[in-house]
């Protein structure tokens, strides 16, 4: 599905990567407290292996390509300085519009941005071709000598999340310092791990690589930095539609790498989770509109009153949890099954009985941990509601707005049966007419359930709705994009510890980044963050100096990796 501009405006600031994190925060609580005693009997075990493993991929060797230089001290200091450096460019993304004189005051530090690449990765500016895409958001190409080979993009965004002025007080050091604490180990300050990290570490990546002489790989390279990811997007469609319609590479991009999970505990076995897929989206707006008078002479309900009615109706229907083999996370359970010590039975012999097992999952981990559900079922949120002007005048009009995330076995459409089930009593018992949209594509079509007596009129108006992405091949598919860079996470494990024996499984997103506008360029979209990082868009941000370190040392061996691809 191409993205559109519908695909433009965001959740208001809310980290793509703050789903991921609690989907850490549940694995762990679960590997403490451990999962409810269950006895197995008589189940048939599948010994039918999922999780196999890539071999280590390490480039050729080559003493002056070798990453055992990034472990310099001289290298750290310079790194963390220019990572310093990019968190005190204060580019902050915002939900606001702005327009005119307002919109070059917000988006002048991204120029300041733009400079201080150029500043500090003088090879890189010099040797790749630079392009300017919406204004703010950055395109780096990297011409290989053999350009019929399918291209690698590496995907960052300039853009944070703003820190809020009443939370300044709270930070241990200021929030866009950019402090380098050089006994803890870490840089401090908004962006340092969402997503500067990462976009610094590519940047590094590439400047060393041509710092040592590897001046031009055999396959090209993308570099790919939106600007509003935190907000819009519109900069990663810019970009997407920049590869799509002037590049022509629409189906042509072997790999493409962007933000996402990262290293977790896997109910006490040690994984490398890489996002293979994202929840789908929507932001569904519920219109009243009643007639107004005077607070003195009101009607049974107000548009207030038939809102929470509305309100009452969604959250009573049970968005139900499906497990299916489709969900990656279960594809993750199932690394665990085959690598852990000793894995638990009761998860062998659901992962055994799915899709029967389904429910039974689902209660024994909510037991654990509650809310636990939303790995397997679409969320629900009311946010936002707006109605009414003055004390004693009744509401014409009130806008409640509901955010969903959309499993990986629902859609669109289901959202949209899934209104007409809700609403469908309650207005007929309060004789509301009631205007449901397309829900895949609310300029066109509609249905409608109206009354001759009716008291109001209620609109279900969705808007940027996204369908769960594509599911990404990844272990047993034998695609390159997944074999080179689980390979090239093996490598980087070993390297940083010969003992580290580590285990690569697909995982899920729960938020979605810019990765949404580039479903038509490739099938292998992974979501891997190598850098980490701590307190993502909230107070006290930070990244560890070692993680950093060896997010540079991914996107280097990744960059060879690729090149020699056969």
């Amino acid at each position: 599905m191409k993205a559109s501009a519908t695909h433009l405006r965001q959740r208001p600031l809310v980290s793509v990567l703050l789903p991921a994190a609690f989907l850490i925060l549940l694995l762990q609580s679960v590997h403490q407290f451990g999962l409810p005693t269950f006895s197995i009997n008589s189940a048939p075990k599948n010994t039918t292996r999922t999780c196999v493993q890539c071999e280590p991929l390490a480039p050729a060797f080559n003493q002056a390509l070798s990453i055992a230089r990034f472990n310099e001290a001289q290298f750290i200091a310079a790194a963390s300085l220019h990572l310093s450096a990019a968190v005190q460019t204060r580019t902050e993304s915002f939900d606001e519009e702005f327009h005119g004189d307002e919109y070059e005051r917000v988006f002048a530090p991204f120029r300041r941005f733009h400079s201080l690449l150029q500043q500090n990765y003088p090879l890189v500016h010099s040797h790749l071709e630079r392009t300017i895409v919406a204004n703010y958001s950055l395109l780096y190409t990297w011409k290989g000598s053999n350009p019929s080979a399918a291209p690698l993009i590496l995907m960052a965004h300039i853009d944070v999340v703003p820190v809020l002025p009443d939370t300044v007080n709270q930070w241990t050091h200021e929030p866009f310092g950019g402090t380098i604490d050089t006994e803890g180990g870490f840089v401090w300050g908004r962006g340092a791990g969402d997503n500067k990290a990462n976009l610094i570490g590519i940047m590094e990546a590439v400047e060393q690589l041509l710092k040592a002489g590897w001046l031009q790989p055999t396959r090209t390279v993308y570099l790919a930095f939106g600007h509003d990811e935190e907000s819009f997007g519109s900069g990663g469609l810019a970009l997407a539609k920049h590869f799509e319609e002037k590049l022509g590479l629409a189906g042509k991009v072997g790999l493409i790498v962007d933000e996402g999970s990262g290293q977790i505990n896997l109910l006490g076995l040690p994984i490398e989770a890489v996002s293979v897929s994202e929840k789908g989206y929507v932001d569904v707006d519920i219109i009243v509109e009643t007639k107004g008078g005077h607070s003195s002479v009101p009607p049974k309900h107000t548009g207030i009153g038939y809102s929470a009615l509305l309100i009452e109706a969604l959250e009573s229907q049970e968005l139900e949890a499906k497990v299916s083999a489709k969900n990656p996370f279960i594809g993750a359970l199932r690394c665990y099954a085959e690598h852990a010590p000793s894995p638990d039975p009761f998860i062998q012999w659901a992962l055994d009985n799915l899709p029967a097992s389904g429910p039974l999952l689902v209660e024994m981990m909510e037991k654990v941990l509650p809310h636990s559900s939303i790995i397997f079922k679409t969320t629900q949120a009311v946010d936002v509601i707006r109605g009414g002007l003055k004390v004693n005048a009744l509401p014409e009009k009130v806008v409640t707005t509901v955010n969903y995330r959309i499993s990986s076995d629902s859609s669109l459409q289901e959202m949209e049966d899934f209104y007409h089930k809700a609403l469908s009593k309650v207005v007929h018992q309060q004789r509301l007419n009631i205007t449901i949209q397309s829900f895949r594509n609310p300029a066109h079509g509609s249905k409608s359930m109206e009354w001759p007596d009716a008291v109001g009129k209620v609109t279900i108006s969705p808007k940027l709705g996204l369908e769960p992405s594509p599911i990404s091949p990844f272990h047993t598919s034998k695609d390159p994009g997944w074999s080179v860079l689980e390979g090239t996470i093996h490598h980087i494990a070993l390297n940083e510890s010969p003992s580290n024996n580590v285990i690569v499984a697909p995982f899920l997103m729960g938020g979605n980044t810019d990765t949404k506008s580039y479903w038509n360029l490739s099938k292998s979209i992974y979501r891997y963050g190598p850098a980490g990082g701590e307190n993502i868009h909230t107070v006290d941000e930070h990244v560890s100096i070692a993680d950093f370190i060896k997010g540079i040392k991914f996107y280097h061996e990744l960059i060879r990796n690729w090149s020699a691809l056969e």
